[in-house]
């Protein structure tokens, strides 16, 4: 039979082996968490654009918004900061 110090020593590593398994499927979790949150994003962006194709309303706000939030090599997808606003949308 083990002596107590080797109990406890075989059980810490147990401990510890337990931690990094709970540390890899937390990890895991927000990796799938990000994944689905930039899917969301997409898909939104997808019905956005598209209804902006046919309101000139939202689409003018859609620029602005844009203008005003986005980092310049974003504002680049929309031709902005090249010489003013294009139309692409």
């Amino acid at each position: 039979m083990a002596s107590l110090k080797e109990q406890i020593a075989a059980k810490k590593r147990k401990v510890e082996q337990e931690r990094a398994r709970l540390q890899q499927l937390e990890a895991k979790a927000r990796a799938a968490d990000r994944k689905r949150d930039t899917r969301r994003k997409i898909v939104a962006g997808v019905v956005v654009l598209k209804a902006a194709e046919t309101d000139e309303r939202l689409r003018r706000w859609l620029m602005q918004q844009i203008e005003a939030t986005a980092a310049d090599r974003d504002k680049e997808l929309f031709g902005i900061g090249q010489g003013g606003q294009d139309d692409t949308v």
